[in-house]
This record gives structure tokens, sequence and C-alpha cells, in this order.
């Protein structure tokens, strides 16, 4: 998931506009507590990926402990809007005069600024990427960002730019290395599949639907997590298995091999699991490879496998995740 298509689905859940998106903050649960809270701003793509990477952090910290047999604590990141919010000292305070504009209907150029958003993305989109997009003359792409995005219709509404060219507010020299910035560090270190997929739910505890949800200053949950360190069970994060529908066969591992690539896994091969024992007893069932072994039920496999209900299950979570991977991708890095 994208920062960008984040914000989409925040707006689309808090049933707002992405221009009232622009200063997010957020607040992990897990951090020291404190009467008066400092938010993180969540302003672009490489704060984003500083997101994942400090709550990846969090957790490989937490399960090292005990001699690797720690316990990953239910947490949270809360959301915040930080517009209006004067930091004083550590405090937080709302300007009287924000806070009566706030509650007071939108004015003109604000939905004036929304429909320009919507003609700047369409007119600057990209076939490449499915997104707006400034062409260089050299070829290059740079992916406007929702921010920009905000700012240029904004700066449109009160005559101050047009929809053809980006205006020079948007500093794009500077947006340009910071967007090659994050693009390097996603290749180097991509997260766990699991910790992606995390961040595809950050969206199951707001349940804002009206027109001021945004304005408020009152903290939203996004992330709740299990007592034992993995993603909650939820529709959102376990697609049921579907066949793949592809014309071209797809290669599906052997299960001995999928199950050393679990073992050796740091975010798999935890509290020592040992998967590699029940490659033996799944073979003697002729469960040979990860399409046979996905279709089983849990208490199938517990029987078949000699294993627990709760490693049963385990195991098929995996599955399905690499299942769903492999079919939309052809690989999974857990093979790689």
């Amino acid at each position: 998931m994208t920062f960008s298509t984040f914000l989409s689905d925040v707006a689309d859940w808090m049933d707002t506009q992405l221009t009232l998106l622009t200063q997010i903050g957020y607040i992990p649960s897990y951090k020291p507590k404190s009467s008066k809270p400092s938010p993180k701003l969540l302003e672009d793509e490489e704060g984003w990926i500083a997101l994942i990477e400090d709550v990846w952090t969090y957790i490989i910290t937490c399960r090292a402990k005990y001699k690797g047999k720690g316990i990953v604590k239910a947490f949270m990141i809360i959301l915040i809007d930080t517009s209006g919010i004067e930091v004083k000292d550590g405090s937080f305070k709302k300007s009287s005069s924000l806070a009566k504009q706030n509650d007071a209907k939108p004015a003109p150029a604000l939905l004036k600024a929304h429909e320009l958003l919507n003609v700047i993305e369409k007119k600057h989109m990209c076939a490449d990427h499915k997104k707006p997009c400034l062409v260089w003359n050299d070829g290059t792409h740079y992916k406007f960002t929702t921010s920009d995005l905000a700012k240029w219709a904004h700066l449109a509404s009160i005559h101050r730019a047009n929809i053809d060219e980006p205006p020079n507010e948007l500093n794009l020299t500077d947006s340009i290395k910071h967007q090659k910035t994050a693009k390097k560090m996603i290749a180097e270190s991509e997260p766990p599949l699991w910790i992606q997929q995390m961040m595809g739910v950050v969206m199951g505890g707001m349940v804002a639907r009206n027109n001021n949800a945004v304005n408020s200053s009152t903290p939203r949950s996004l992330l709740s997590w299990s007592q034992d360190g993995h993603p909650p069970c939820s529709p959102g994060l376990r697609q049921p298995y579907k066949c793949a529908t592809t014309s071209s066969p797809i290669d599906y591992p052997d299960v001995t091999i999928w199950l050393d690539g679990l073992e050796s896994n740091p975010a798999c091969g935890w509290k020592q699991s040992n998967y590699t024992r029940y490659g033996a007893a799944l073979a003697e069932h002729d469960i040979d490879d990860l399409s046979n072994l996905v279709r089983l039920k849990p208490e199938k496999l517990e029987e078949l496998g000699g294993m627990t209900h709760g490693m049963a299950n385990r195991l098929l979570s995996f599955a399905m995740d690499d299942i769903q991977v492999l079919q939309e991708h052809g690989k999974f890095a857990r093979l790689e």
C-alpha cells in the first residue's frame, strides 16, 4: 500500500475530502506514555515508510526479549488531525479562530479547490503509473503526492496557479529527491508480507462518518494487534483462497521447501516453531505442494500433520498469504 492509497482510503472511511488530509499526524501507543503527546507528521511516502519501519523495529525488539521468546503486546497507531493545533511547550492548544473556522461550513473557495483537484488529477493522469505524474524532458516521471495536488488546487482556486503547469510553490526539485530516496528505501528493505498486509487494514478502527470528523482532534485507532504479535484476524486481512484464473499454470512450491522457507524467515520462524518437522507427515498423505496444503481445513491439517490446532491455523494463514502473492506476482519472498 502506497501513501497516496492510504490517504484515499482514509478519506473514504471518513467521508471527507483529500484536501483536508494534508496535516495528519500519528502517535504509536507503544511509545512512552505522556499527558502531552507530540504526534509525528505523516506528510509523504518517506514518512509512511518511516512509520512502517518504526512498527517493525518495535515488533523485532519485543520478540528479541527473553532469549527470543518475547511477546508483542497489543498496540495501535492513532491518527490525529494537526491542522488548527498550536504546539507550545509540548502541549496542544487549538486556536479559537481556527476552531470556529472548522465548525463553520466549508467556504466556497474550499469547494472550488476540491473541484480543481479532480480536474488537475485527470489532466495529468499518467497511463503508465495510473496516477498524476509530471514527465520531465529526459523521460523521468515524478508522481505527484496528495499533498502536492491539494496545494496546487488551493493555489489555483485563489488564482495563483493554473492547472497546466505545477506552481513553483510545490518545490518539486526537493520533492523529486525525496521520492527517489523513498523508492531506494523500499527496494533495499521491503517489509515482510504480513507487515504490508497489516498496513492494508489500518482503517479498521476508523468509523467517523460526518463532515466534521476530520477536523476533530480526537484520536482514532488504526491498528489493533493480537497478544501474540500477529496481525488481527480481519476480513480485510485474510482473503479467502481462490483458484488462479491466469492463462499460464502456476508452479506451486514443494511443501517441504516452503516449510524450510518459513523456518528461515524471521517474521515466521519465531518461538522455534520447527516447521520442517511436518514435511514428512504431509508428504505421506500426498500433500506435496502448496496448492494441496491450502485446500485443507485446519482440523484436517491438524490430523494429517500431527500438529496442534494453533499450528495448523498458522500454517494455513501463511500458505494463503503466499498463494495470493504467487498468483498476483508469480513469486514470493520466502523462497528467494
